[in-house]
């Protein structure tokens, strides 16, 4: 049997400064420690391998005192989103 749910939605502006705060503690703390960029990571060494660019490279170690290679690419958030430097 299907039901209809509705959901309210607010845009920031419409909360109360204490409810935008909660919606931004909530956001962070969902996100902190997810690694979304890692497949930006990867379409950049595709594509980079596609034209024959060759990305410089900086060793991290693990934590299992393993080591291995990541490649040199920096960008910034989303208030400047097309804008990277590799």
């Amino acid at each position: 049997m299907s039901r209809i749910i509705t959901i309210t939605v607010y845009t920031l502006d419409e909360l109360s400064c204490p409810a935008r705060e909660k919606a931004r503690d909530g956001y962070r703390q969902h996100h902190a420690d997810s690694n979304w960029y890692e497949n930006v990571y990867e379409d950049v060494r595709e594509v980079c391998g596609i034209f024959g660019i060759d990305l410089c490279q900086r060793v991290i170690r693990l934590s299992n005192g393993r080591f291995m290679e990541e490649p040199c690419i920096w960008f910034s958030g989303f208030c400047s989103q097309g804008r990277s430097l590799f």
